[in-house]
């Protein structure tokens, strides 16, 4: 496969490949740069696992785009995460080479720090249509799953590509649209926003701005962002006049929210995936307030069952290779190459339905109970603004749902709500107010910290 920024820089070379809030670079420049930038490394001797620690600005796409052209092990690390854990993600997955700012102290033999070169000293190189192998191994992301512990998820070019062609086949964009790096590379939806511009043809736009400004500054037409973001970018009625596609992600979107973003003239997809599936497994089309906006289509390049056990399994183009574990990369899946991937859902009239996560499924009096069940129908409240359900012990039925609902409704008019449409033993039995501060794992609520909440509102320990 051509590198693909190689493919616009050679075809388009003039039309812009990324911008910063003072600079931006042509497809050609950005193609001169990279090259530059890789021979510099390839002179240095680096090869095997590089890792970035490094705030997202302009400086770390080149970077990571030049990587990519040097066709290394890229492993991005959450710059948040202190230099004690980071070291021994270093250790750990045998990073031989690390990019990195001089207040960080660690260990290993052959560390670049950014201050000590000046990218743009490499713009003039002379750049080829440079081919590279699309199924080698190419980026790492950590992804903590269920248990907490950081797992290395081990992605090759191709799985980014497809990731990409799909859901531009759903989401349109085209040369002339920009999208908001909003979300960091360590992220697989970061990665996914890059490759998406760059399989399109399209611009990368990465501003040190408040989202707000930088969507009005940069006429931003697409973007990624969490539930929490849009409800504050429509809530304080910024200009959102340029944006033609948002992707929301993380959680559910409640029917408030939707009407206000139709009303607000907005776009907005929701989408089930997974970090093993390099992002978008299933969207939805454009939500509007009279469609049912539970239902996912499967995108291209991804295949997708129901098991016998009603759990999702999916492989096909996008399918990571496997988790990193010290040197090797295992694989996960089963013996017919299906990835199960922990969530219950449905397939009814070639949409899927998702009812959650097989481990956040908890029995109560016998029943099965799942929890995005219920958050689903109290999102579909306009008064609702967040939602989450968790078990707690009960003496006589093992376990009962209780909810976190931030809304201006009542428990009791909440209560006559679901009892409509949900059978009893699924009505939660306490109805609590949303904390004031909730933390975040990843792009979404942390669940357990909302398990500990209730637990410790009932004195449980």
């Amino acid at each position: 496969m051509k590198f693909l920024v190689d493919q616009h820089a050679h075809h388009h070379p003039t039309n812009i490949a990324l911008i910063g809030d003072n600079e931006q670079f042509s497809y050609e420049k950005l193609a001169q740069i990279t090259t530059g930038i890789a021979q510099f490394f390839q002179q240095q001797g680096v090869t095997g696992r590089v890792a970035m620690v490094l705030p997202l600005d302009i400086d770390y796409v080149i970077l990571f785009l030049a990587l990519l052209r040097l066709e290394v092990l890229i492993v991005p690390i959450n710059t948040r995460f202190p230099d004690e854990k980071i070291q021994e993600i270093l250790d750990e997955h045998h990073c031989q080479y690390v990019i990195c700012d001089r207040e960080r102290h660690l260990s290993v033999d052959n560390i670049f720090y950014r201050e000590d070169f000046s990218l743009r000293d490499f713009a003039q190189t002379p750049f080829s249509l440079q081919e590279i192998d699309a199924e080698k191994p190419s980026t790492v992301v950590f992804t903590s799953g269920s248990t907490g512990k950081s797992k290395g998820a081990v992605h090759t070019f191709a799985n980014h590509y497809y990731s990409a062609l799909g859901s531009n086949e759903h989401i349109p964009i085209s040369p002339e649209n920009r999208w908001l790096l909003s979300l960091p590379i360590y992220h697989v939806a970061g990665i996914a926003i890059v490759f998406r511009c760059l399989t399109a043809g399209a611009t990368i736009v990465c501003s040190q701005k408040d989202m707000a400004t930088a969507i009005t500054d940069h006429s931003i037409s697409h973007i990624s962002l969490v539930t929490t973001q849009l409800q504050r970018l429509i809530d304080n009625n910024h200009d959102l006049s340029t944006l033609e596609h948002i992707l929301v992600g993380g959680s559910a979107v409640g029917a408030s929210l939707v009407q206000k973003a139709i009303d607000y003239g907005l776009n907005i997809y929701t989408s089930y995936g997974s970090t093993e599936m390099s992002s978008q497994i299933a969207t939805t089309t454009r939500l509007s307030a009279s469609c049912d906006n539970d239902r996912f289509r499967p995108l291209r390049y991804r295949d997708l069952k129901i098991s016998t056990e009603g759990e999702i399994l999916v492989k096909g183009h996008t399918l990571f290779r496997g988790y990193l574990q010290g040197s090797q990369v295992v694989g996960v899946t089963d013996e017919k190459g299906w990835y199960h991937t922990g969530d219950y859902g449905a397939v009814k009239e070639g949409y899927l339905r998702v009812y959650g996560r097989k481990d956040h499924m908890f029995i109560s009096g016998g029943e099965n109970i799942h929890p995005q069940e219920i958050e689903k129908e109290l999102y579909t409240l306009s008064q609702v603004k967040n939602a989450i359900v968790v078990a707690i012990p009960h003496a006589e039925f093992g376990f009962r749902p209780v909810a976190f609902v931030d809304t201006t409704l009542t428990a009791q008019q909440l209560k006559q709500y679901l009892q409509k449409r949900l059978a009893s033993f699924k009505i939660p039995d306490h109805f609590l107010e949303w904390p004031q501060h909730v933390p975040m794992k990843g792009i979404k609520p942390d669940r357990n910290y909302f398990v500990k909440e209730a637990h410790t509102q009932w004195g449980i320990s």
